[in-house]
Formats: structure tokens, sequence, C-alpha cells
């Protein structure tokens, strides 16, 4: 009888396991050899259509070259000339888009146009050719340009033109570079259509363009910016425009300046005063910007709705202040967060709450500000006493400002005004009063240093933080890039050692500067908070300095530094207004509507 040995193994195959494990082996290198080889034909591709498109470049300048001096311009342009400003080119099964900028240049060798001691009356010296190259379907090929000089074989002669300056600069007065600028002078005789961009100053210069009185059109933009245009007397509705189309004189330089910066969003929630969402609320929000005057035309004048959710999100609006109103039948608005006006900054991201409440018969809402720096005021008393019974009410919103540091560190919780926590021993809070800076040593500031706040009580555990504010709003260039920064931490436990600092996003990598106001919830619903400044300096001879911090808050849904009386009779009735801080206030207000808005600023004792 025979009988197999137990301790035999089997050759016959391969397990389950190391099938698997083969397989996986052979996708990875499989994989690894197909990534490489797609990496290395992209590489070939995109130095192809470099090469390409370089060649494509070359081509276009020598045409342009090679072309007479008086056909070297644009049509509908200025130079005016036989090229087209966009083209679409294909070599060798690739297409590229050519966009030609073709401008007079005025060489200050022989004078210049407008000038007052050695003027220029023919200003057309010669002319700038640039030719960006741009591949829309081509993935490794970033667009260039190239650019070279014509000149003319014999003098320019006088033409009897002038020229267009035209500047953009942005909210601060800083110039924007690349903005595009559109100019059209609709002639029968001298048409001109320009599209250009400004230069890094932030000017187009067109030299050698054709006189006409009020007739040149200019509309100013630029991706994610607001844009400025000039309009005729009567255009769009707007009898008498702010900017009128410009005028070019012959032998002179016309200069129009426009202001335009990046967009902002806003969200606006309408709400009870418990926090539910009101919904379908007709918001009217304008600005302050005009476009025309006598009649007055706003830029933004309009009148939309909050959804469902009782939102209203307004993106990509233009920097300015803004106010916001609210009607709807059977309610009232009894409060916003924050005021009803609101300064919209440039690139920011805003958030405003209007707190409605059913309404029975006439009301008042009083806003009580601080005289000196407009914000709203909490614990004012706010009566009134007339044909109605009279009635009182206390502010119970407001802000929390630091102004002044003089009087040192050493406080843990806020109750002296002038005093802080602690610093690194690098900020001067104490030779300029009301001013921080960097330390000075000898002739030369320190580089860096921080300075922490006392722990501020808010008073509620639902606290929302909405706004910080810190002046000024600019600090000197050679400071560099973030040489103000600031973080913020809260807590529920004033004793707590450990204060987590956050920035505007929410984690510490991030910091706060006078752009970026909009705290970020991540603070929220916590009693106590508190703020750690930076300052530092690229240059050791220059120091940023700080002369006030702020930041507004509310408690739930309830408005801070507002009131509102409802059910009034009509009639006059005296208003007063009191705060142990503060001088007191009064005066008279007729009630004669169904809803009516009082602000009342306060000077402090």
């Amino acid at each position: 009888m025979l009988f197999q040995s137990k301790n035999k193994k089997s050759n016959l195959g391969l397990t389950l396991i190391e099938v698997v494990i083969a397989i996986a082996i052979f996708l990875m290198i499989g994989v690894a050899i197909y990534n490489a080889y797609v990496g290395m034909f992209k590489m070939i591709t995109g130095a192809r259509v470099q090469l390409i498109a370089t060649a494509l470049a070359n081509e276009q300048m020598e045409i342009i070259r090679n072309m007479p001096y008086q056909d070297v311009g644009l049509q509908d342009g200025v130079p005016a000339g036989a090229l087209s400003r966009f083209q679409t080119l294909t070599r060798d099964g690739v297409s590229f888009s050519v966009r030609l900028s073709i401008s007079d240049i005025d060489n200050p060798f022989d004078g210049q146009i407008g000038s007052t001691t050695y003027p220029d009356l023919a200003p057309n010296d010669y002319k700038l050719v640039e030719a960006e190259i741009s591949c829309p379907t081509c993935q490794n090929l970033q667009p260039f340009t190239i650019s070279t000089y014509v000149a003319p074989k014999n003098l320019e002669n006088n033409s009897g033109n002038g020229a267009l300056f035209v500047q953009v600069l942005d909210a601060n007065g800083a110039p924007v570079t690349l903005a595009d600028v559109n100019i059209v002078l609709a002639s029968s005789t001298n048409p001109v259509n320009i599209n250009e961009r400004t230069n890094q100053s932030g000017f187009f210069q067109l030299v050698n363009t054709y006189p006409a009185n009020l007739a040149y059109q200019i509309i100013v933009s630029k991706t994610g910016y607001s844009s400025e245009r000039t309009y005729a007397s009567g255009e769009a509705g707007i009898a008498n425009p702010v900017k009128l189309n410009a005028t070019v004189v012959a032998g002179q330089v016309t200069q129009l300046s426009f202001g335009i910066d990046r967009l902002a969003n806003l969200e606006l929630k309408t709400m009870t005063k418990t926090c539910t969402p009101i919904a379908s609320v007709p918001i009217t929000w304008q600005g302050t910007k005009l476009l025309g005057t006598n009649p007055n035309v706003l830029k933004v004048d309009q009148t939309l709705s909050t959804d469902a959710g009782g939102k209203l999100i307004l993106n990509n609006i233009e920097w300015d202040t803004y106010r916001f109103s609210a009607s709807l039948s059977g309610y009232a608005l009894v409060g916003s967060l924050p005021l009803q006006s609101l300064n919209i900054a440039p690139a920011s991201n805003n958030d405003i709450k209007i707190v409605l409440a059913p309404s029975t018969g006439r009301g008042l809402l009083v806003s009580v500000r601080d005289g000196a720096s407009s914000l709203p005021l909490s614990d004012a008393t706010v009566s009134i006493s007339g044909p109605s019974p009279s009635q009182s009410l206390i502010t119970n919103q407001g802000f929390w400002v630091q102004s002044d540091w003089s009087a040192g560190a050493g406080q843990t919780y806020w109750s002296a005004l002038d005093k802080f926590a602690t610093t690194d021993g690098n900020i001067d809070y104490a030779s300029t009063t009301g001013q921080l800076s960097l330390v000075k040593t000898g002739a030369t500031y320190v580089s860096s240093g921080y300075l922490e706040s006392s722990i501020f009580d808010t008073g509620s555990a639902t606290t929302s933080y909405i706004q910080l504010a810190i002046s000024p709003s600019t600090q000197a260039s050679t400071t560099g890039a973030g040489s103000v920064r600031l973080q913020l931490a809260s807590s529920n436990d004033q004793a707590t050692t450990t204060w987590n600092y956050t920035g505007p996003d929410g984690t510490d990598q991030t910091f706060y500067n006078a752009t970026s106001t909009t705290i970020n919830a991540v603070v929220n619903n916590n009693r106590y908070l508190r703020y750690k400044l930076y300052l530092q300096t690229a240059d050791l001879n220059v120091s940023p300095t700080i002369s006030d911090i702020s930041l507004t808050y509310s408690s739930e849904c309830l408005p801070f530094g507002q009131v509102f009386f409802d059910n009034l009779n009509n009639g006059t009735y005296t208003v007063t207004v009191s705060h142990d801080a503060y001088q007191d206030f009064g005066t008279t207000f007729n009630v004669n509507d169904t809803w009516q808005f009082l602000e009342i600023p306060l000077n402090a004792l």
C-alpha cells in the first residue's frame, strides 16, 4: 500500500496572494514607464511649440519691418495703418493668437508734446511695435511678448494732432499695471477704436491722435477689478456726467485719471432678533459714487430680494460706502450688524445682518455712535418723551478699541484703556502717546517685535466678532509686505494659559492686516478675546506705526449701538442719550412716518 507523505510540498503553481502581489508590481512598473513616456512626450511637444511660436513672432516682426512706414499701424487705431490688432495664425498644425500693439513714441531728445520749455510739434518720432503670442489650446506655452522699434527714413512732420494720456490708479492711489484701456472716437473721417494696456506706471499714452471735442470715449477695466468709463452728455440717461468724454487739442496733452480696484463680495442676511431667517425681503442698496449730477445718478442703486433662506449674496462689487435698507410689509427695520452704512474695501469679504421685527404703527430707530471713531456705542441709555408714553432703552452692542498703550505692560484683564499684557521689548509704546512703533536703537529700528493685549470681556458666551480695524490703513512702502500683522484668540475661560491665536482663515498660519478685516468665525461663541500685534520692517531706517486697533461684535442677533422705539404717535419728541464715559446729548425729533432713523454722535468726557 502506498502512502503520501504529509510533509511533501506541491510545486504545481502560485498562491492567490502571490499572483496579486505580482500583478501589483507589474502595474506599478507599467504605470511608471507610462508616466515617464507621457512626461517626455509633453516636454518634447512643449519645446516644439515654443520653437514654432518664437519663429512666428520673429516672422511677424520681420514682416512689419519691411512694410512702408506709413502702413505700420492698426486699422481704426492710432497710429492708423494696414495691420489687424488680432490674428489667428496656424503654423505646423498649431493655432496661435497674435495681438499687436503699435504706438507712437515721443522721444524727449527733441522736446515733448505739451512741454512749456521745449515743445515738440511733431511728437510722432518713431513707433513701438509689440506682438503678444499665445496658444489657447496649448498646455505648456505661456503667452509672451516681443517688441521692436520702427523709425521713418526721413524727419517726422508736424501732424497737427494732440495726445491723450490715461492714468489708472487703485483705491490707495497706487498705479494699476496691465489695465485694459479702450478708447473709441466715433468719427466718419478718422475713426479710432483702440484696446491697449497700462504700463508699470499705470499710464497709457496715446500720442499723435486726432483733435476732437468731448468725443473720445474711454473705458478702463481689468479682470477681477471694477471698471470706470466716460460718458457723453445725455448718454445712458445721464444729463451731466461726472466724467465726460475726453477732448484732444492740437499740440496739447489731455490727461484723465480713472480709479479701479479689486472686486469685493458681500453676504447679507435678513432675520429676527432670535436669528430666525426672514425670506423674500426687498433690499435697497446704494453706493456713494456718482455717474452724474443735477440730478444725481448713482453708480449703484438697486432693489433686490433675499432668497428663501433670508440671504442675498452680492459678488464682484466695487469698493465704496454702501447703505442698505429693507422694506417688508408688516415688519420694521430694528437694526443692522454693522450699521446701515458699510465701507466695502477692495478684495474684501463682508457680512451684514439686517434685523427685522413685526411692526405696529410708527417706529424710530436710534443709532448711537462714538463721535471720534464713528463706531457704535454699547451701554448708552436712549430716552424719548412726547405724544407717546416716555420710554428708555439701552444699547447693548458695541465695540472694543485701543488707541493708547502708554501706561505699559502688566495688565492681564482689560480695565485701564492705556495698558496691555506683555511685549517682547521691541515695541515702543511710550515715546509717542497713542502710537506704537518698533524700538529704535541708535540710528536704526529693530527688525521686528510683538505686543499682546489685555483680555477683553464681552459679557456673553454667544458673542459674534464682526469686523477688525487697524489704523493707519497704509504703511511706508519700504517697510515691506506684512509690516503690520495681527491675530486674535478667544476663550470662555479668562484664566486659561493657552490662547490659540488665529488669522482670517481660522488657522495660526495667517494674519489680519488693514485690508483683511473680516473676523473669522473660529473665534465666535467665546466671551473673552485678546489680540497679538506683530510689527516688522525691511528697512531699518523706517518703522511701521499703529494708532488704533478696534473691532465690532454682537451678541446673538441684537443690533449693537442701536435701539428701536415702536408704536409711536405722530408729533415732536425729546430724545436724550446718556453714557457714563460720554457727554449727555439731547435733541428734538418729529415723528411723522412709518419708519424713521436718527443717528446721534456722543463726545467723550
